[in-house]
Order: C-alpha cells, then sequence, then structure tokens
C-alpha cells in the first residue's frame, strides 16, 4: 500500500485523504460531506483509520439500492446532493 501524505496546519505530514476530509470542513457544500472526527496511523501495520460522523440516511449504495427502479423507469439521476 502506497500512501500520499501533505502536510497539516501544524506542518505534520499525515494521509492526503485525512488532509482533504479536514480542509472540507466549513466550506460552502461541505454540510453534504461526511465529517471527520478524527484519524489514527499505524505505520508499523501501514494502515489508518478514520473516525467519521454517524450518518442515519445510510449510504449511497443503500439509496440507490432502495430507488433503483424508481430511477431507472424514468431515466432520471441520484439528486445531486447525495453524490
Amino acid at each position: 500500500m502506497r500512501w500520499f501524505w501533505s502536510k497539516d496546519r501544524n506542518d505534520q505530514l499525515i494521509p492526503t485523504e485525512m488532509k482533504a476530509l479536514y480542509d472540507l470542513r466549513g466550506r460552502i457544500g461541505s454540510e453534504y460531506i461526511v465529517q471527520i472526527l478524527g484519524f489514527r496511523l499505524s505505520v508499523y501495520r501501514k494502515m489508518h483509520r478514520q473516525y467519521l460522523e454517524h450518518c442515519t440516511g445510510g449510504d449511497l449504495w443503500r439509496l440507490y439500492a432502495e430507488d433503483k427502479g424508481a430511477y431507472e423507469a424514468d431515466g432520471s439521476s441520484i439528486p445531486e446532493p447525495f453524490i
């Protein structure tokens, strides 16, 4: 596994994926993006854990699976705020 690193506000190196989620906080439109609460790195295991907010509505796959027939019947797309 190869990680791509970026510097955070304190000049510490963190995975770019985590930095992107932190940088999106408070920006216009970010209310539609799952918020990152924290993360933990394990360089030895070459893994990381993300701690994200809980979203009660489920995920995009569930939305699509439940309403698949409706979207395919009229040729419409999943609403943009869900994507």
